[in-house]
């Protein structure tokens, strides 16, 4: 086998030939598209959880190769792509910390958002749903933030489409499209930013793989909503994390708190039916039991032998 000498000069001058030729191939969608696969879209700490917008270590300012590339540049077009790209990365840096599904954490979260966002109005709001990375993201925060966007959302076509695509989302996980439409269509004096909250709290009890606190008024509100398919995941998914973590005395807990006035014949028979193997270790579900037969009795759904075994 015979070896050729490389000289660094005709390789550094070859690279930025095939670099240019590549670029000039390319429209502004496909350039997009290969930024954000390279990692010059979003950038995802895995360790801290925080979700930045910025170039990639490769494209910073200091890059001796790039800053080669743009003096060798007569057009400079490759210049001007990347100051567009900069500013577009500036406009939409508003995830720097995502929270953790509490009513009161989305609320914070979402304030912030619309704050961050309030200066260049529309402008602002466009780049936000064109630019970021939501596939990136725990689904809950695509809701989130339509509810921060909620008062600018007649004056941005974007959002429109943006709706649609969530909708395919929750297609996707299995879960209602109600719950989307739910703040738009509620008539009532609750404002529309806290039925979103709301919505982003009940997938987020669908999403996390941990149990979340709450998980069973959410599961409530999915079978008022006529979605029992998701009240009964939410309720086996999240005892199962209980369960799972050792986490009994939070799961009697749960128990306790159950409002069984306010919950459907399903999820009775799902909390129920997941807690049964441990009965023996919650010192709340006997009461439990007497309530749900009570409460089934009392609207005439106690049919014979449907809580057979659950006692």
């Amino acid at each position: 086998m015979s070896s050729l000498p490389l000289h660094a000069r005709n390789l550094l001058q070859q690279s930025r030939e095939f670099g240019e030729q590549l670029r000039e191939s390319l429209d502004q969608s496909d350039r997009y598209r290969i930024a954000a696969r390279d990692g010059r879209g979003m950038q995802v700490d895995r360790t801290s959880q925080d979700y930045v917008f910025g170039e990639s270590e490769g494209l910073g300012e200091s890059s001796t190769a790039l800053q080669d590339i743009n003096e060798c540049e007569p057009s400079g077009r490759l210049r001007h792509w990347r100051s567009i790209s900069r500013i577009e990365t500036a406009q939409v840096s508003v995830f720097s910390e995502l929270p953790q599904p509490d009513l009161i954490a989305f609320d914070r979260f979402v304030h912030a958002v619309a704050k961050q966002a309030s200066q260049d109005s529309v402008e602002k709001w466009n780049r936000i749903f064109a630019y970021t990375d939501f596939g990136s993201m725990p689904f809950y925060i695509s809701i989130l933030t339509l509810a921060a966007a909620e008062s600018k959302s007649k004056q941005l076509p974007v959002c429109r489409v943006f709706v649609e695509r969530c909708r395919n989302t929750l297609r996707s996980m299995g879960i209602a499209e109600k719950v989307l439409d739910w703040p738009w269509k509620q008539a009532s004096m609750v404002p529309r930013r806290t039925l979103f909250l709301n919505a982003a709290y009940m997938v987020a009890c669908l999403e996390q793989q941990t149990a979340t606190h709450g998980y069973l008024s959410a599961a409530i509100e999915f079978e008022k909503l006529g979605d029992s398919r998701s009240a009964l995941a939410c309720v086996y998914r999240n005892v199962r994390y209980r369960l799972r973590d050792n986490q009994v005395r939070e799961l009697d807990d749960d128990v306790r708190g159950f409002d069984v006035t306010e919950a459907g014949v399903d999820s009775i028979l799902a909390l129920l039916t997941a807690t049964a193997p441990v009965k023996s270790s919650l010192s709340s579900r006997k009461s439990f039991f007497r309530n749900a037969y009570r409460t089934l009795k009392k609207r005439g759904l106690l049919e014979r032998g449907l809580l057979d075994g659950l006692k």
